[in-house]
């Protein structure tokens, strides 16, 4: 049975139209990413080189994920590698639902020679960029510093966390 050419006209919009961060704070030049779809990276790169110096690749050092679709994760692997080969020393720091551990311990061992190459190689790239802290958020105040609270808030769609940002 062929699909509805109505779901497959909904679906060809629907990723023209994907958005690769749902929400992107940057406070005292400190970016606060919210989910990170495909090409969230190159985003972020693009509104530094329109001025926004919260926004260096190398200051992507946090994120917030509010649920697992791959519409909201597809630039994971991009937000851990690509910061890290440009200069972020510290480890990237993620919150999001149950499941995330998981999906960083196969996303880093996926590209565990890549690493080993980039880390004990010619580049001597810095080990603790390549690290990630991925930690799983229950509802409550999930995250807190000078410039935001975050706070995560159940929600219907699937029962994943959805994240707010209180600045």
């Amino acid at each position: 049975m062929l699909p509805d050419p109505a779901i497959n006209r909904w679906a060809r919009e629907k990723a023209n139209k994907l958005q690769t961060c749902v929400d992107t704070n940057v406070v005292n030049d400190a970016a606060y990413l919210v989910d990170f779809g495909p090409g969230v990276v190159r985003r972020a790169s693009a509104a530094f080189g329109q001025g926004v110096k919260g926004l260096a690749v190398a200051n992507l050092k946090r994120a917030f994920l509010t649920h697992l679709h791959s519409d909201h994760t597809a630039g994971y692997p991009d937000l851990i590698f690509t910061p890290a080969v440009l200069g972020r020393e510290a480890p990237l720091e993620v919150y999001g639902p149950k499941g995330l551990k998981t999906m960083t311990e196969h996303i880093l061992k996926a590209y565990a020679e890549d690493i080993e190459i980039r880390v004990k190689g010619l580049e001597g790239g810095n080990p603790e960029a390549y690290k990630v802290n991925a930690y799983e958020i229950n509802p409550g105040v999930i995250y807190k510093d000078q410039n935001v609270t975050v706070k995560a808030f159940l929600v219907n769609q699937l029962l994943a966390a959805s994240l707010r940002l209180s600045l």
